[in-house]
């Protein structure tokens, strides 16, 4: 498949012969033109990292690099994320998208560069992440300097881990620590749950602690401080906290500092629902795959009877469920990949007779009879034991269909 910006079947733009010498060409035709002759290198990947386009200078470097078929995951192998140098916790495409803002100059040793090293900075395309355009001009391996701004690892620097048990990670390693269970940990899990808001000082109290009255705000400060201190033990007295900060009478977590992982799985499942709207199915199938592998468990399962935790767990636990279902309807084809996708949506829904239905007919379609058999048993004894009616669905009747 060509990657000439140029071609149709990318771009809607139609394939012209370059211009003569000194002349231009208004409109659509000089943009194309531009594109394909700038200077430095271009390319635009999609949000799993997969080559879209590149312009001639792309080109060259993505030849070099054996990464020049459309669709190959350009990114990681091309840059090296998440194994060396300044990518070696992150993966750039994955970054732009989800800070939705252009990050500065990073500078990657790349051996498929002609200098052997380039200076890349990359952005997204839309509000949705679903394309990165990355610019790429020539650096040396001699040079010192990584990046353009000392903080850019990943332009944040804590991450959040919420769908499970909390877990809390610097650049330096996880933190751990009996503060976890204590109140600076539950005050950081409201703030996660409440993390597209800045919550008043008495609301905290209240509905973390219940607690009101005059003394209510100076007990929040106390442990907001002590929060900080874990999450910041080497910040200088009175500099402002680059994860907690406050505003407006309240506190929240710096959006622009620290990633959450529930964060990045709404993200993806909003990419797959776009991909599929629009026919791409392969996108979708690796949007979906990489949300339900960020989902590890139910949101803060480590807090199971925080009553403002409830709302946020259950909307999740349905993108979840639904996100499940997509993936098994993708895989249709592939029952046994399929039959995996329905056996943890069963373990989430264990009362629900579609989702069951479903797994024990991709079992049936697969020659597990033993295992679907075994499967429909189990599910008529917790059905019965719940709600003293047998499944809506007989088995005899799913064999006799296979």
């Amino acid at each position: 498949m060509s990657l000439d910006p140029t071609d149709r079947t990318r771009s809607g733009l139609k394939r012209r012969a370059p211009a003569a010498r000194g002349t231009r060409h208004p409109g659509r035709g000089l943009v194309t033109e531009v594109y394909e002759f700038f200077p430095y290198a271009i390319m635009v990947v999609d949000g799993g990292g997969r080559l879209i386009s590149a312009n001639r200078q792309g080109r060259e470097i993505l030849e070099r690099a054996g990464l020049q078929d459309a669709g190959t995951a350009a990114c990681c192998a091309l840059f090296g994320c998440r194994r060396c140098g300044p990518l070696a916790r992150c993966c750039i495409t994955q970054v732009a998208s989800e800070t939705g803002k252009q990050l500065p100059e990073v500078r990657l040793d790349v051996p498929a560069a002609p200098t052997g090293a380039l200076w890349v900075t990359a952005a997204p395309l839309d509000a949705e992440g679903s394309a990165v355009v990355f610019h790429m001009r020539p650096g040396s391996p001699q040079d010192r300097r990584a990046r353009t701004r000392p903080q850019w690892p990943d332009g944040r620097t804590l991450r959040v881990f919420a769908l499970g048990s909390l877990r809390v990670e610097t650049p330096q390693g996880m933190i751990g620590g009996p503060w976890l269970e204590q109140r600076p940990g539950q005050l950081l899990r409201f703030l996660v749950t409440e993390r597209q808001r800045i919550v008043p000082t008495e609301v905290i109290a209240s509905a973390v602690w219940g607690q009101t009255g005059r003394n209510a705000p100076n007990t929040v400060r106390h442990f907001v401080h002590a929060l900080r201190a874990q999450l910041e033990p080497h910040r200088a007295k009175l500099a402002e906290s680059s994860f907690v900060v406050s505003r407006r009478g309240g506190y929240a977590l710096n959006s622009e500092r620290v990633w959450i992982d529930v964060d990045a799985f709404e993200l993806e499942v909003r990419r797959g629902r776009c991909a599929l709207s629009a026919g791409a199915h392969e996108m979708a199938l690796a949007c979906f795959e990489r949300a339900v592998e960020l989902y590890r468990d139910d949101f803060l399962a480590d807090e199971p009877y925080a009553e403002w935790a409830f709302d946020e767990r259950e909307r999740l636990r349905a993108i979840a469920g639904d996100t499940l279902r997509e993936l098994a309807a993708l895989c249709d084809h592939e029952p046994q990949r399929s039959a995996s996708y329905l056996e943890r949506l069963g373990g989430m829904e264990p009362f629900d007779n579609d989702v069951h239905r479903e797994l024990i007919a991709t079992l049936l379609r697969l020659g597990r009879r033993s295992r679907a058999v075994r499967h429909y048993h189990a599910f008529k004894r917790r059905v019965i034991g719940a709600f003293g009616d047998p499944p809506d669905f007989d088995l005899a009747d799913m064999i006799s269909h296979t």
